[in-house]
């Protein structure tokens, strides 16, 4: 038995996550994707047809001749080159997808401030109004 062997400390374990919240976490990998694509559908041609998108991004895919050479990327190549658009799609994906997530972490924010626990408990002192001296040097 080592020396300071009895004196150790003994701390409760932490308290969990709420599996509620995994759940949830569960959903939107899910949701957020499938809304992203709904509107990709809904938006590319609106985009489209008021010609906001460059010219590069409309139309089919083209790849280099090396890529058509390989074996596993003729075959990726040949599958992305039939999808109009892919460009636009993926794009306006990619930012409603960025801008889902966005909304959803400042709504969660919002949330936990005015239901979440108290920024302060009672062991906490109290914040004091004093600024530091400025230095210097």
């Amino acid at each position: 038995m080592a020396k300071y062997r009895k004196y150790e400390h003994k701390s409760e374990p932490k308290k969990g996550m709420n599996p509620i919240w995994r759940g949830v976490g569960c959903i939107l990998i899910v949701l957020v994707p499938v809304v992203s694509y709904w509107l990709t559908t809904v938006a590319v041609p609106v985009i489209k047809a008021a010609k906001l998108a460059p010219p590069d991004v409309i139309g089919y895919v083209t790849f280099p001749a090396w890529v058509l050479k390989t074996p596993v990327l003729s075959s990726m190549a040949n599958f992305f080159g039939t999808i109009p658009d892919f460009w636009l799609n993926l794009i306006v994906f990619i930012v409603i997808a960025i801008l889902i997530t966005a909304v959803g972490s400042l709504l969660y924010t919002f949330i936990a401030q005015f239901i979440g626990p108290p920024r302060y408990t009672e062991f906490d002192a109290p914040p004091t109004g004093l600024k530091g001296k400025t230095s210097k040097r």
